[in-house]
């Protein structure tokens, strides 16, 4: 009987010369037949699972990423986004665990009217402080909003090209922990006409438990859990949907991150699959940790 255990299959050098367009030889080892498949927007950082009954001496030539097929699970390293210590993660997550006493029944009073959902259209939720820009009352910032009270904010390094790329490929939600006032004042600036972001949720719909603010995933009706992408720079955000989550690095105003860009190239794969929430379990592992 044949194995279906995953193992991890890390492309070879050559695999890797272009990160957005390449043709790979696959063997299929059930059908002993070859065929060219072409890899459009890869992502050179990416480790793959491959099932074990596929895996021999050929295997070297398998595609990376195969959409027909159930063989080949796409892997992104999960180290390109979480940058914590495993010892600070793990510490973090027990936290998750053991620290959250409010009701998960609270969502009910939480719950947001979505419009009417495109067919087989993703929903990626974004995060806005610390994820997409960086405010400051203290450091000088790039950008400066005059009003009660002033904002002064960075925006983190290919934020637009995000959105450009999100809006034309999934339903775009920022769900922030902030208030409105605050929140829409930076939202108009990133959107001002309202081309990418196609709603905007605030603290009033966060879970507030002992240890901060959780971000339930239930409070968006008529879309399901396998559709739900939620970005975030918090862990506690995701404490109820772990499985929903990726969770991106902290951004403080560095000119050189290229994290959104990692997140651009993860998001062409995930886009693709049925169920997220088995190729975010598998990359990050946050649920398997609890």
């Amino acid at each position: 009987m044949q194995s279906n255990k995953l193992r991890y299959h890390t492309p070879s050098p050559e695999s890797k010369k272009s990160p957005y367009s390449l043709t790979l030889n696959f063997v299929n080892t059930g059908r002993s037949s070859l065929q060219s498949i072409k890899l459009k927007t890869l992502c050179k950082d990416a480790n793959y699972l491959i099932k074990e009954a596929e895996f021999n001496s050929n295997s070297e030539k398998s595609p990376l990423y195969w959409p027909e097929s159930n063989n080949l699970f796409p892997l992104i390293k999960r180290d390109i986004f979480i940058k914590e210590s495993p010892l600070a993660l793990q510490e973090q997550l027990r936290s998750i665990k053991h620290g959250i006493s409010a009701s998960q029944s609270n969502y009910f009073r939480k719950m947001i009217e979505m419009p009417e959902k495109k067919k087989h259209e993703k929903t990626l939720i974004l995060d806005l402080d610390e994820t997409l820009i960086y405010s400051s009352y203290t450091e000088i910032c790039d950008h400066h909003l005059q009003g009660t009270p002033n904002i002064d904010f960075s925006i983190r390094p290919y934020t637009k090209e995000l959105l450009e790329y999100a809006s034309e490929n999934f339903e775009v939600v920022i769900f922030t922990a902030s208030q409105k006032f605050y929140a829409d004042r930076i939202l108009n600036y990133l959107d001002p006409n309202n081309e990418y972001i196609s709603m905007r949720i605030y603290r009033e719909h966060c879970i507030r438990t002992e240890k901060g603010f959780v971000k339930d995933l239930r409070v968006f009706s008529g879309r399901s859990l396998k559709d739900l992408i939620l970005v975030d720079n918090t862990l506690l955000c995701f404490a109820f949907q772990l499985d929903n989550a990726i969770p991106i690095s902290s951004w403080y105003g560095e000119k050189n991150d290229k994290e959104l860009l990692k997140l651009i190239q993860f998001l062409k794969v995930l886009k693709e699959v049925p169920d997220v929430r088995e190729l975010l379990r598998l990359t990050f592992t946050l649920s398997c940790r609890l």
